[in-house]
């Protein structure tokens, strides 16, 4: 189908919000926002506790970032051309005004505001615009996996039309491209920031962006500190305020137990606790019997999950035993007993936040009957210890972890409630990682965030992921299989046939049991009493410039 060239800023806001209507994203396990029960006022500090930094790669350059702490921490500093709404998922104006998009998605114009500056005075213009994109396609050249990688797919050029317009040239065809210049990897940083940093510096914190706070440290896993800048005038749609930030400072600090956390959000010693997990059952309770808030939104983007190795011939290369497991998992229990009966339950690949999420709550059934009968024809037997035995062999599957999850004993006594045997193998992050290339192992966990479907591009296409496991996921067949699907969705401008395409994908992944879905991705974020306004993005990020704290 073909597109005459228009003005597609309302038209693709309609058919996102359509599409995001019909699958659900609307509400849901969102929470509002908290009620502005005070007059506003304006100073002071705000302290966050975020679990830990990313040590696997030590960077706050928001091309790279796929922390989604950070990502919070970047949507302070660095705005971006559009916004994600996110109540209805309309990608809205931001820096750009407006946007056109030829008949085959190989095109965009944008159309910019002409009053924006970066953090030390330079424009924000065309120019601008075109240096940061040419220089993430640079750095794609020294880091080809970059986790920015597939969100400019296809990238040839910009071309400056004038200084406040700028067209923006893929050699494919790129549908994902309008999201994903709401997010913040593709945050557009002030030329000074390429031309006076290398790629290191930048990963050090050595960036400027137009935003409402400036980041005045980085110090990895002790602190990030923003301060306000002056004279902030340009937010989106989704922020209330229109000017500078209420808030002073901005302060994150590194907490990684989580009870730590609880009590340091209780005690007032910090104003947000922000887990990466949700707050368990006990944690929740106790939490609201305090008298903080607790506000919980769903993280769009891949379900928490478990990942199967299906290489190597260990044992869940045979489709039987990943369906089997599959089948033999009490997501319903899951959620109630470890996180509460207010908790959802995981009932996809992707979460319901994600654009063209589709339910398969049907094919994530606990069918512990179906699980023993797909081993028994495997021929796995149950003997008198419980578990089950090929040719004298017990069928065992080992999860290398770096830390307990929440869950993780549950999972492995339901599991063995069908005759399996999961060991829960205490590694270092080093160990882990030495396996996962290795192909030691049998069960990874991970997930990943963004509001369109081509997250999965991201996360599981070995032409993109840098994950060492990304390839064990499927069989090498499978893998093309997916490449096809994936890079058919992203070349279809249609929102329709984009939907049904990533329909198939999203069951061709469950088809394989190459993800098995353990919970709903929520972000919940524990509220000190005296702060107000705090909110989630379209994408559950930390949405800060609404913040003011009570004196």
């Amino acid at each position: 189908m073909n597109f005459p060239r228009r003005d597609f800023n309302r038209l693709s806001g309609l058919i996102l919000a359509a599409a995001i209507s019909a699958c659900g994203l609307v509400g849901g396990l969102s929470l509002p926002a908290q009620a502005q029960s005070a007059e506003i006022q304006r100073g002071g500090a705000l302290d966050i506790a975020f679990r830990s930094d990313n040590t696997a790669l030590v960077s706050i350059d928001p091309f790279q970032v796929y922390w989604i702490e950070h990502r919070s921490v970047l949507r302070a500093v660095v705005d971006q051309l559009t916004d994600q709404d996110p109540q209805s998922g309309e990608i809205i104006p931001w820096l750009a005004t407006r946007w056109e998009l030829n008949n085959d998605a190989t095109q965009y114009t944008f159309y910019l505001r002409d009053d924006v500056t970066f953090s030390n005075g330079e424009k924000f213009n065309a120019e601008a615009v075109k240096l940061s994109f040419d220089a993430n396609i640079a750095l794609l050249k020294e880091l080809p996996t970059a986790f920015g990688k597939s969100y400019i797919d296809g990238y040839v050029s910009s071309e400056v039309v004038d200084e406040y317009t700028i067209k923006v040239n893929f050699s494919v065809p790129n549908a994902a491209f309008l999201q994903a210049t709401s997010t913040t990897n593709l945050g557009i940083l002030a030329p000074a920031t390429y031309k006076n940093s290398t790629i290191r510096e930048r990963n050090l914190g050595k960036i400027i962006g137009s935003g409402p706070f400036i980041l005045a440290e980085y110090s990895p896993e002790e602190r990030i500190v923003l301060k306000k800048r002056a004279g902030y005038a340009w937010p989106s749609a989704v922020s209330e305020n229109k000017g500078d930030a209420y808030l002073d400072e901005i302060i994150v600090r590194y907490i990684p137990e989580s009870g730590n956390r609880v009590g340091s959000v209780i005690s007032g010693e910090v104003d947000i606790a922000w887990p990466r997990d949700p707050f368990t059952n006990e944690d929740y309770n106790y939490i609201k019997g305090k008298g903080l808030n607790i506000i919980q939104r769903s993280i769009p983007g891949i379900t928490e999950s478990l990942y199967p190795n299906v290489n190597y011939d260990r044992p869940f290369s045979n489709a039987a035993v990943r369906q089997a497991f599959q089948k033999a998992i009490d997501r319903k229990s899951y959620a109630a007993t470890i996180y509460g009966q207010h908790f959802p339950v995981a009932e996809g690949v992707l979460e319901p936040s994600t654009l063209y999420y589709q339910s398969q709550a049907d094919g994530l059934t606990h069918d512990p009957q179906g699980a023993a009968q797909l081993l028994e024809k495997a021929g796995w037997l149950v003997a008198d210890d419980g578990y089950r035995y090929r040719d004298g062999k017990r069928l065992t599957v080992v999860y290398p972890i770096t830390e307990e999850k929440p869950g993780d004993v549950l999972v492995q006594d339901q599991v063995r409630q069908v005759g399996f045997e999961l060991i829960l193998q205490p590694v270092t992050a080093g160990e882990a990682n030495a396996r996962y290339v290795s192909g030691n192992y049998d069960l990874q966990r991970g997930v990943l965030t963004r509001g369109d479907p081509a997250v999965i591009q991201s996360h599981s296409d070995v032409r993109y992921s840098g994950s060492a496991v990304s390839k064990n996921r499927f069989t090498a067949q499978a893998q093309l299989k997916l490449q096809e699907l994936l890079d058919k969705g992203l070349a279809e401008a249609d929102p329709a046939a984009r939907k049904a395409i990533y329909k198939d994908a999203q069951n061709f992944i469950l088809q394989e049991n190459a993800y098995f879905p353990i919970f709903a991705r929520t972000q919940q974020a524990a509220v000190g009493s005296k702060v107000h306004g705090v909110k989630f993005s379209g994408e559950t990020f930390l949405h800060v410039n609404d913040i003011w704290i009570e004196k």
